[in-house]
């Protein structure tokens, strides 16, 4: 796969997306990402490229973002113009109820694993639709859910 060379003056022009050259969308192929970190890290990494510390953490933290599933879902709001997300965080009164009960079972030492990720399934399908048609309001509230429930699987893993 072409790699785009990296100049920390493009970079800085770049999103984390193009930085690895992988479509801006919700699902991502981590294979190719990864494929790709790799050689950029190859030609910034301040051990072969003197000066290129900064560039470095750029790559290593636009990494970290990306593989991950709800830091993710937040960036895509972040580039898509929905800066807010962290002070914005709702809930229905039904998620709420739901992840409430979710760590009652925990406490009571039910194990909540399929049901957790099977929600999270179900609300990464919702979040990928709404952002592909660029209704932000909707994938906003959407990854609130997904926070609460990642937290919930952070809890029970």
């Amino acid at each position: 796969m072409y790699i785009k060379r990296v100049y920390p003056c493009v970079l800085l022009k770049l999103n984390y997306f193009e930085l690895f050259n992988i479509p801006i969308t919700y699902y991502i192929n981590k294979k190719d990402m990864e494929v790709n970190y790799k050689q950029i890290q190859k030609s910034v990494h301040p051990d072969i490229n003197k000066n290129t510390e900064e560039l470095s953490s750029v790559v290593n933290e636009a990494y970290t973002i990306l593989k991950d599933d709800c830091y993710r879902a937040k960036y895509l709001l972040d580039i898509k113009g929905n800066e807010d997300t962290e002070n914005n965080k709702e809930i229905d009164k039904s998620t709420l109820t739901h992840i409430m009960e979710l760590n009652d079972k925990i406490d009571e030492g039910e194990d909540v694993t399929e049901e957790v990720n099977h929600k999270l399934e179900t609300l990464k399908e919702e979040f990928n639709t709404s952002i592909e048609v660029n209704k932000l309001i909707v994938a906003k509230q959407v990854y609130t859910k997904l926070n609460y429930y990642y937290n919930i699987k952070k809890k029970i893993s």
